[in-house]
């Protein structure tokens, strides 16, 4: 699984400028590692934790995680992994 962690230098992945990627979504990407920095720069998640996101390579939807620092265990994901399994399986 392909985590990009978020910090004040760092992007999701793939990149905001991405080719095929509209201007809108680029913004919107921009203002959530934005968002994801000043979280994790004010430890909201907890100091030992990391606000992370991702983008599912197959619906291209954005994937919450909070991650232990120290364990790389995921302590939390929205949404859950069962439920991007079953909408795979659906179709969507």
């Amino acid at each position: 699984m392909d985590v990009s962690r978020v910090s004040s230098a760092a992007a999701v992945s793939p990149a905001p400028h991405s080719p095929g990627v509209s201007r809108e979504e680029a913004a919107q990407r921009r203002d959530l590692i934005r968002a994801a920095a000043t979280i994790n720069d004010k430890q909201a998640v907890g100091s030992n934790n990391e606000l992370v996101f991702r983008l599912d390579p197959t619906s291209h939807k954005a994937i919450m995680q909070v991650i232990d620092r120290e364990t790389k265990e995921v302590v939390m994901q929205l949404p859950p992994e069962y439920v991007i399994h079953l909408a795979k399986s659906y179709g969507d």
